[in-house]
């Protein structure tokens, strides 16, 4: 059980990495996509920011659910609290590199766009 949700989530971004890069949310919202204040700035900077984030997210996926399943094979026949432990640090993980990997997207943005969402030729 442990097991299935600690991969819930690089699973859960392979799905999102998919849909970003194949079915972008078509228009700007404050509901669903890659939301931030540059990725917002026009359609183009909307698409843009959703295909890098998917390509990100497509490449991580996979090696984060071979580092799971590294550490709980080895970890399997520990104790309860020690499971317990180990799947917070693992989540503590993820979540950062969630938020880690917001960086190179915002950085691609300023790169490619100028501050009124408009394309650097």
């Amino acid at each position: 059980m442990n097991y299935l949700l600690n991969m819930s989530i690089p699973i859960g971004f392979l799905f999102i990495a998919y849909l970003f890069i194949k079915k972008t949310p078509n228009q700007i919202n404050d509901l669903y996509g890659y939301r931030t204040k540059w990725s917002k700035k026009s359609d183009e900077t909307w698409h843009f920011a959703h295909r890098y984030y998917g390509k990100i997210w497509l490449s991580l996926s996979p090696v984060l659910m071979v580092l799971i399943t590294t550490v709980l094979l080895f970890i399997m026949n520990e104790s309860d609290y020690v499971l317990f432990i180990r799947s917070i640090i693992i989540k503590f993980l993820l979540i950062t590199v969630t938020i880690l990997s917001i960086i190179p997207v915002e950085k691609a943005l300023r790169t490619h766009f100028d501050s009124s969402g408009m394309r650097i030729k």
